[in-house]
C-alpha cells in the first residue's frame, strides 16, 4: 500500500503545472493511441483552458489512459548491435524463455534454426512479428526487401534495387 507524505516545505519544493502542460500531454497521448489504433476516448474535463484551475481528474484521466493503453498492446524490447540490427527480442515479461535471436550474413541474409547449429532452443525461429531486420531497416514481406528511404535492398543477393 502507498502512503502519502506530506512535503515539508511546501513552498521551497512547490511545482506549478500549467494548463499548457496537461493539453501537450493529452495531445501526445492521443498521437500514440493513434498510431498503435486504439481509441482515444474523452475527457470529463474538457479544459483545462488558459486561466482554468487544474482539477486532479485531469492527472488521473491520463493515468488511466496511459494505464489502458499499456494493457492493451504487446510490448517487444528489440536489443541491437552497433549496427542497429536486432539481434534479441524480448517480450513485455523480459524473461529469457521467451527471448527470439536473430544471427545475419554479411550483407544482411537472416541465419534461421537449423543452420549452422542455431536451434529453436536457444530462440532462434524461421519468423517473428519484429519488422525491422538487417541494419534497424523494415522488411517487406511481399518482396523480402528491406526499405532504405530511396531504395529497396534484397539481402540474399547483397543487391541495391532503386525506385
Amino acid at each position: 500500500m502507498t502512503t502519502w507524505n506530506p512535503d515539508p516545505e511546501p513552498h521551497q519544493n512547490e511545482t506549478v503545472v500549467h494548463h499548457n502542460h496537461i493539453q501537450q500531454l493529452r495531445t501526445k497521448l492521443e498521437e500514440a493511441l493513434n498510431a498503435l489504433h486504439l481509441p482515444v476516448g474523452s475527457y470529463a474535463h474538457s479544459g483545462p483552458n488558459q486561466g482554468d484551475p487544474i482539477y486532479a481528474i485531469d492527472f488521473q484521466e491520463l493515468r488511466d489512459k496511459i494505464t489502458a493503453a499499456w494493457s492493451s498492446v504487446q510490448v517487444n524490447w528489440l536489443v541491437s548491435d552497433q549496427l542497429g540490427t536486432p539481434r534479441m527480442i524480448f517480450d513485455q515479461s523480459g524473461a529469457l524463455a521467451t527471448v527470439s535471436r536473430h544471427d545475419y550474413l554479411p550483407f544482411g541474409e537472416e541465419l534461421f534454426a537449423g543452420t549452422g547449429g542455431r536451434t529453436t532452443a536457444q530462440g532462434y525461429t524461421d519468423s517473428n512479428s519484429a519488422r525491422q531486420k538487417f541494419t534497424q531497416k523494415e522488411r517487406d514481406n511481399e518482396t523480402g526487401l528491406d526499405f532504405f528511404e530511396a531504395r529497396y535492398y534484397a539481402s540474399m543477393q547483397g543487391k541495391v534495387h532503386f525506385t
